[in-house]
C-alpha cells in the first residue's frame, strides 16, 4: 500500500509540473529544413549575410532612405561575393580535373540544376524493360560519345560558355533587383 500511494504521488507530482511546465514556457513545434551545407559557402559569406540582416531590420525599424540604401548596397554586396566565390570554386575545380572526367563532369549537374530521373520506363514485362534500358544506355553512349569525344578543348570551351551564361544570369538578377529597390 505503501508503494501504491508513493506512485500515485510521483504520478500527480509529475503531472503537475508537466501542467505548469507547459502553462509558462509552451512547447512550440515546427519544421526546419536540413540541408547539404555548400562546398563554397565560406565565413565570410556568412558575415556579410548577418549584416545585411542587420541593415535590414535597421531599415524597417527606422524607415528611412539612408538605411534602405545601405541594405540594398549591402544585398548587392553579399550577392557579388556569393556569385564570385561560386566562380571561383567551379574553375578551380575544372582546371584541376581536367584529367578525371568523373570529377569534372559530377559539379555541371548541380551548376545547371539537373536532377536525375528515378522512373523505370514503362513496360508490361521483364524483356520489354530490359529492352527499353538498354536502348536508353545506347543512345546516352552516342550521345556522351557527340558531345565528348571531339576534343577536351572543346569540352572546355563549352563549359567555358556555360560559366559565361551562368555569370551574365546572375548580372541580370543583380541589375533587376537593384533598379526594382532603388
Amino acid at each position: 500500500m505503501n508503494h501504491e500511494f508513493t506512485v500515485s504521488a510521483l504520478d500527480c507530482y509529475n503531472n503537475t509540473l508537466l501542467s505548469l511546465l507547459n502553462e509558462h514556457v509552451p512547447v512550440k513545434s515546427g519544421i526546419e529544413t536540413i540541408r547539404p551545407a555548400a562546398p563554397w559557402y565560406s565565413e565570410d559569406i556568412k558575415l556579410e549575410k548577418v549584416k545585411r540582416r542587420k541593415l535590414e531590420r535597421k531599415w524597417h525599424r527606422h524607415k528611412l532612405v539612408i538605411h534602405r540604401k545601405m541594405y540594398f548596397e549591402q544585398c548587392f554586396g553579399v550577392n557579388k561575393l556569393i556569385h564570385d566565390t561560386k566562380m571561383r570554386f567551379y574553375t578551380n575545380i575544372f582546371e584541376e580535373n581536367t584529367k578525371n572526367q568523373h570529377l569534372l563532369l559530377s559539379p555541371i549537374g548541380r551548376v545547371l540544376n539537373i536532377k536525375a530521373d528515378k522512373k523505370l520506363p514503362s513496360h508490361s514485362n521483364d524483356c520489354e524493360l530490359e529492352t527499353s534500358l538498354l536502348t536508353i544506355s545506347v543512345k546516352r553512349h552516342n550521345l556522351y560519345v557527340t558531345i565528348f569525344k571531339p576534343s577536351r578543348s572543346h569540352f572546355l570551351q563549352m563549359l567555358m560558355s556555360i560559366t559565361n551564361v551562368l555569370s551574365l544570369v546572375s548580372s541580370i538578377q543583380n541589375l533587376l533587383m537593384s533598379s526594382r529597390h532603388l
